[in-house]
């Protein structure tokens, strides 16, 4: 299964994993069909390799891939998305006698498992069967971001800036200008990838199997960070209490009242957008709190002033499952996440108000609490955490997931670039 560890690897190079395979200037019959152009990919940690595709002709199962790599590090090549690999021995790997399709690769450097790449996707089509645009796709692994994303990019040969893109065979479809279009948060599975002329639907790319893989969460992780308690300067500081151990644990010293008083967006108490700002002050009994856009945004500002070497960034990964937050954890990056205080019942419309600045009706959460995800055991069925109100405990796996998805899962972790 690909793992996708951000500090050691990202993705190779952007828009370019399907590589074009038809070419319209050879005879149907022609035994001796030239290849396509050869395609070089790198990483900045020094992997390099290129991928050329050699077509099918004449209906016949002769199509080949040339994978040829950087010869200065001896690599493995894994085509069934991860799960085994193979060597490239001399620095070089053919496969012969291949059918028109799609073949899926990724690479990782020997004895170094966690520098797998992501999954690169080659149509080897039929030189007799061609299409009027070519369409180069990008599928990812999972990453800490989102579940999957499949990106496309169009090589235009129908002139035309305007176009449609499926991943579900036309299904469902989405419009766009220009040259890219990204399908994002993407379940584990194959995707039918496929890209049409709006103006003109007859002008089509080949249609693409594209794998989106998911990584392996194991049964258990943990991440050791220090505790801190909101009480008792801070009554209903959980969410910035909470993004405070977290810079804290990445390395910056900074204490809950400095993030509280000088970077936290608040707003009137039952007059502002808890989507936008704090409610109220943490100080102060009579405050509501605020969602994990609100947070992100005080880590940047936080992050802005201090990180003098643009090496963090904060992600919001509001909406992604359970899974992909572990899968965060298993990474080594705590998630500050928002669940209710001691797993207790979530009170929907517990009260509204008018957000003054849109006239808009807000309606908050009773019981609504922030912590700092730490660690989980799926075969215990607990999740330990950071609580602002009990320090260092864990909780009932299930329970704390039925909270999360009540509050429209949000989850905000901030990352080594």
């Amino acid at each position: 299964m690909i793992i996708i560890k951000e500090k050691i690897s990202v993705l190779l190079i952007a828009f370019i994993l399907i590589i074009p395979v038809f070419l319209s200037a050879c005879a149907k019959n022609s035994s001796n069909v030239p290849p396509n152009e050869k395609i070089e990919l790198s990483d900045k940690n020094g992997m390099k390799f290129y991928i050329q595709v050699t077509p099918c002709a004449d209906n016949k199962n002769n199509g080949k891939i040339t994978l040829d790599t950087d010869r200065k590090k001896l690599y493995l090549y894994s085509s069934d998305c991860g799960r085994t690999f193979e060597k490239i021995r001399d620095s070089k790997a053919v496969l012969n006698r291949l059918s028109e399709g799609s073949y899926s690769f990724c690479f990782m450097e020997k004895d170094f498992p966690e520098t797998i790449t992501d999954i690169y996707t080659v149509y080897a089509g039929d030189i007799s069967n061609s299409c009027s645009i070519s369409a180069i796709a990008v599928s990812s692994a999972e990453k800490i971001s989102n579940d999957g994303t499949i990106t496309i990019c169009v090589k235009d040969q129908s002139g035309s800036e305007d176009y449609e893109a499926t991943i579900d065979g036309w299904k469902t479809c989405i419009s766009f200008s220009g040259k890219t279009v990204g399908f994002e948060s993407l379940g584990q599975g194959v995707y039918s990838v496929s890209v049409r002329d709006k103006k003109n639907p007859v002008n089509v790319s080949h249609i693409m199997s594209v794998p989106v893989v998911h990584s392996e969460i194991g049964t258990s992780a943990y991440i050791n960070v220090e505790p801190i308690l909101q009480n008792p300067e801070l009554p209903t500081g959980c969410e910035v209490t909470s993004l405070t151990m977290l810079l804290n644990h990445i390395g910056f010293d900074v204490d809950k009242l400095t993030l509280s008083d000088g970077y936290l967006p608040k707003g009137e108490y039952r007059k502002s957008d808890f989507n936008k700002v704090f409610v109220g002050n943490p100080r102060s009994r009579q405050a509501y709190g605020c969602t994990a856009c609100v947070i992100a945004e005080t880590a940047e500002k936080f992050l802005e002033e201090y990180d003098k070497d643009n090496k963090w960034q904060v992600k919001n990964i509001t909406g992604c499952p359970a899974k992909i937050v572990y899968s965060a954890i298993k990474y080594g990056n705590p998630v500050i996440v928002w669940s209710s205080i001691d797993m207790e019942e979530i009170i929907e419309n517990h009260v509204s108000w008018v957000d003054e600045s849109t006239g808009n009706t807000v309606s908050w959460f009773g019981n609504e609490h922030c912590l700092l995800l730490t660690g989980y055991n799926t075969e215990e069925n607990l999740v330990y955490v950071n609580d602002p109100l009990r320090g260092q405990i864990s909780y009932d796996m299930k329970i704390f997931e039925k909270r999360f998805n009540e509050l429209d899962r949000n989850a905000v972790i901030i990352i080594n670039k």
